[in-house]
């Protein structure tokens, strides 16, 4: 049995968001590098009209498309500030501070005394993220448990591991 703090950082909750946003879903990922690429795109024709046909647009146009994905990265993150600031707010009075896991339970604990039992069945997505040193269990109402590896108080970090690539098995077969 694995015991894990479970308190909400900045850190932790933007390392979620990145990572939900960036790395866990191909079509994103798609999506931003199709972006990205249109942009090149874009801007590259415009340099190019720019330089072969002295069309001053062509440059303003450039200017402004790089203006415009400055503003769309800095909106993008404000939100993601925005979102941290509103769940370290609503995570401030938490029921509970740590959990207890094992292959079969995921007791909900308070001051080390566990107050409530969060069966695996509730779990239907779970995340690795080794670049953050975590792993995250979300539930059907967008529930999210983090756990850090460096949170962990009793047991190791390999438990942790083996116990949700074992339960990630059972649920991909459910799906």
């Amino acid at each position: 049995m694995v015991e894990i703090k479970t308190l909400w950082t900045e850190e932790n909750l933007k390392e979620y968001t990145k990572y939900t946003t960036f790395v866990k879903g191909r079509l994103n990922k798609v999506m931003f590098i199709a972006l990205l690429v249109l942009y090149a795109a874009v801007v590259g024709g415009c340099i190019a009209l720019f330089c072969m046909f002295k069309f001053t647009f062509a440059l303003v146009m450039a200017i402004a498309f790089t203006v415009l994905l400055a503003v769309c990265i800095l909106f993008f993150a404000l939100t993601v500030k925005d979102f941290v600031k509103t769940a370290l707010k609503a995570g401030e009075n938490e029921e509970f501070d740590s959990v207890l896991i094992n292959e079969d339970n995921i007791f909900i604990c308070k001051n080390g005394q566990p107050i409530g039992e969060l069966e695996w069945d509730k779990i239907t997505r779970i995340y690795t993220n080794e670049k953050a040193g975590a792993v995250y269990l979300c539930t059907a109402e967008n529930a999210v448990l983090i756990l850090e590896y460096k949170n962990i108080v009793g047991g190791t970090e390999k438990e942790l591991k083996d116990t949700v690539e074992k339960r990630y098995d059972k649920l991909s077969k459910k799906a």
